[in-house]
């Protein structure tokens, strides 16, 4: 942006903010401004004037006096320190202290002056008033000074720096506020031998409060027990609210038995009915502890050990209260950090898909490959799907990473041309998602990947935990055309239910039923009816886990369909999957005949 040209008015050069009302000549008459110029001053939005090199006003706006409460309307002719002790009396100030005020001001605007750089001073009145003022120089020993009332910005600015401290409805630190607090709690006793509770709670049934009162009445609840808290408490306590319905409670201590004081009046303000709208509310609540040092060294890990105790107190009745304890939370540590490392590796690139081939029993021919998860941890390493694929089922995640992992797949399948059909596990977390069939079909019609080719493998545990729904979500996907097979069949109770649930267009065989079909007749037994029932129910039958060629065998003689194991490849990425050269598929044809 260009710099807005100079104004000369007679010997000075005035920059664009600077307009002037009231000049002194040679003199010491007053000339009036050009009617324009003067009309235009009388809409601007700060004080202007000019002092000469000894500090004295030649000219000034009529702003300047209104901003500082004086009664003249021409200040020309005084000088910068009986300014500012008139401005300072004005103000309500003593003569004493506007004397001061005004010598203290002087100092600070002389020294901007004299830098030849200029710079701002900053005026607090007793009336709440605050007062801003540029001080430029002019290069001849004069100086421009623009004065502007900054009164209602430095409120918001101080209102802005509260709430960003404090919760806006219950008054009570946040968690930065709270966390800031604990740390200079722990700074503090760190030497005295003192100890440190904090306690974790947070408000059971809110959101019933909210639906059968409104959340008007739910905030009321809310802001009723932070004043209750903060006025039961004791001198070295400290109550905050550090999320929706969650508060903590700090207590320096001089010994745990404290808390047998502590614990039972923290619950009595909790679940002591309030008042709303004429009726009494009450609440109920689960209670973490942790202490310092026992169980941390620093602030932030002692709130996140009494949190991960809360947690464990939330699996229990209301009114719980759990103390933390590492052999139990430390599992929970464990999970909390491994679903942040895996949304966290899943934006940097950490996981990728595997894809084992699935071969013909008949001809050895690759008629497909299964779609793996792997995950290659910048510091752990490779940590297997049976670690992390619980987890995050159990966080929710697992949603968007399936989504991930079939995107994934159909993408890099339409780029190398992958031979044969898709494999592609569903977690039955996943069938309880209702867009699971709309999410699909959106990831075929992106990548243009044939719904015909796609076939989507979920467990006998994935149908029998929502049958209803499960069965629904099957059949959507099914009517896009998309194949679905049963994965791990042969080893739930009830497996003969679940196939007349569904027309499967596979079943794949469970690998434990061939871990011992080698010696064991009662294997054998069990893993030819599994596959001559899928034969009776025209289902292709696919076995996995065959790693050694006795075990192809027994599947050939017991006319298994299809195989996948380490007899025919590993797992392997996009890159090092090729289409089956002549040779290769000789020397799986020579293992199948």
């Amino acid at each position: 942006m260009s710099k807005p040209l100079p104004v000369q008015v007679g010997d000075a050069t005035i920059f664009p903010q600077v307009h002037l009302l009231h000049t002194r000549n040679r003199e010491g008459a007053t000339d009036e401004m050009g009617s324009q110029l003067a009309r235009a001053l009388d809409h601007i939005g700060q004080g202007l004037c000019i002092f000469d090199g000894k500090g004295r006003i030649t000219a000034h706006n009529r702003l300047l006096p209104e901003l500082l409460n004086l009664p003249e309307r021409s200040l020309v002719g005084r000088m910068l320190l009986e300014l500012n002790r008139m401005a300072a009396s004005a103000a309500g100030m003593s003569a004493r202290t506007a004397d001061l005020r005004a010598k203290a001001a002087l100092a600070d605007q002389l020294a901007l002056v004299r830098s030849r750089r200029g710079g701002e001073t900053e005026h607090l009145f007793p009336n709440g008033r605050v007062l801003r003022a540029l001080h430029r120089p002019m290069g001849d020993g004069s100086w421009v000074m623009t004065v502007e009332d900054v009164s209602e910005r430095k409120r918001a600015e101080t209102l802005a720096a509260h709430l960003a401290r404090y919760d806006a409805l219950t008054g009570l630190p946040n968690r930065a506020q709270f966390i800031e607090a604990l740390s200079l709690a722990i700074d503090q006793v760190r030497e005295s031998g003192r100890r440190i509770a904090l306690a974790s709670f947070d408000l059971d049934h809110l959101g019933k409060v909210n639906d059968a009162h409104g959340v008007e009445a739910g905030d009321a609840v809310l802001a009723g027990i932070a004043a209750r808290a903060r006025a039961d408490g004791r001198v070295g306590e400290l109550v905050a609210r550090v999320g929706g319905d969650e508060f903590c409670v700090l207590k320096t201590m001089e010994a745990e038995e404290e808390l047998e004081e502590f614990v039972p009046r923290l619950l009595r303000t909790i679940t002591t009915p309030i008042m709303v709208g004429g009726k009494r509310v009450s609440a109920s609540a689960r209670m973490g502890i942790a202490i310092y040092p026992n169980d941390a060294s620093d602030g932030s890990r002692l709130m996140a050990n009494a949190e991960l105790a809360l947690a464990r107190a939330r699996e229990e009745a209301a009114g719980a209260v759990r103390m933390y304890d590492p052999d139990y939370d430390e599992v929970a540590r464990h999970r909390r950090e491994l679903v942040r490392d895996m949304i966290e590796g899943l934006q940097r690139g950490e996981f990728h898909v595997a894809y084992q081939q699935q071969s013909s029993i008949l001809d050895g021919e690759v008629i497909g490959h299964e779609a793996l998860l792997r995950w290659r941890h910048p510091i752990r390493g490779a940590i297997g799907p049976d670690e992390f694929i619980p987890v995050a089922e159990q966080s929710g995640f697992i949603g968007q990473l399936g989504l991930w992992v079939l995107d994934t797949a159909c993408r890099e399948a339409m780029e190398v041309d992958l031979p044969g059909r898709l494999a592609v596990n569903l977690s039955p977390f996943q069938l309880d998602d209702v867009d699971l069939a709309d999410n699909i079909a959106r990831i075929l019609r992106t990548t243009g990947f044939s719904p015909s080719r796609l076939e989507l493998e979920v467990t006998e545990t994935a149908v029998v935990s929502n049958k209803a729904r499960a069965l629904r979500t099957l059949g959507a996907l099914q009517d896009l055309g998309i194949g679905i097979a049963l994965d791990d069949f042969g080893t739930g109770y009830s497996s003969i239910e679940t196939l007349r649930a569904l027309r499967w267009d596979k079943l794949k065989l469970d690998r434990s039923l061939l871990t011992e079909v080698e010696d064991c007749t009662q294997g054998r037994a069990i893993m030819r009816a599994v596959i001559s029932l899928g034969q009776a129910l025209g289902t292709t039958v696919l076995a996995e886990g065959v790693e050694t060629e006795v075990q192809l065998r027994l599947l050939q003689e017991e006319g298994c369909d299809q195989v996948q194991g380490y007899l025919f490849g590993r797992p392997a990425p996009i890159q090092q999957v090729r289409p089956t050269a002549d040779a290769d598929l000789e020397e799986l044809r020579g293992m199948v005949r």
